[in-house]
């Protein structure tokens, strides 16, 4: 699949049981406008097809297909390639280095992710009030969770206000 962004969002958050069309944006960390584009884009190629929870009730769940089991697979060989090149060229010490130095900014035994401190948003700012303050308040308490993995930026240039 030559659309990374899609890969490392939406399809890479899903699953052949089936994820919550509504909790898409918060596990992918994108908007729900981007969202919609990348299940949209995903249907049509096949990858992924959306409809009502089995189980009842007015749910939509975005399940994976056969394809889009490869294609996530795939995606995550190649992260595993791309590390594997990076140690080949840059040294495997200096690649755990990195690694170890990126997942501090993640991970603090006994205190909140050094992240968090860059993600606080001004208090008149959007990120600060509702519906936002839900979303903003995980992505602060868990970055690694909660961060978009690959950039995406909307027609508009940002979210929700061309940021």
């Amino acid at each position: 699949m030559t659309h990374s962004r899609y890969c490392a969002s939406a399809l890479r958050v899903s699953g052949e049981d089936g994820v919550a069309v509504r909790d898409l944006p918060r596990l992918a960390g994108l908007s729900r406008e981007s969202i919609a584009v990348s299940l949209g884009l995903l249907q049509r190629r096949g990858y992924l097809v959306t409809g009502p929870d089995p189980s009842g009730g007015r749910l939509r769940l975005a399940r994976l297909t056969p394809r889009g089991r490869r294609a996530q697979d795939e995606y995550h060989r190649l992260l595993a390639v791309i590390e594997e090149r990076w140690q080949d060229r840059f040294g495997a010490a200096s690649i755990s280095s990195l690694r170890g130095s990126l997942q501090a900014l993640y991970r603090r035994p006994g205190g909140a992710p050094l992240l968090s401190e860059g993600l606080r948003p001004y208090p008149d700012g959007w990120r600060a009030h509702p519906p936002y303050l839900a979303g903003t308040t995980a992505m602060i308490s868990d970055p690694a969770g909660y961060l978009p993995h690959y950039p995406a930026v909307s027609h508009r240039g940002g979210f929700p206000d061309g940021s």
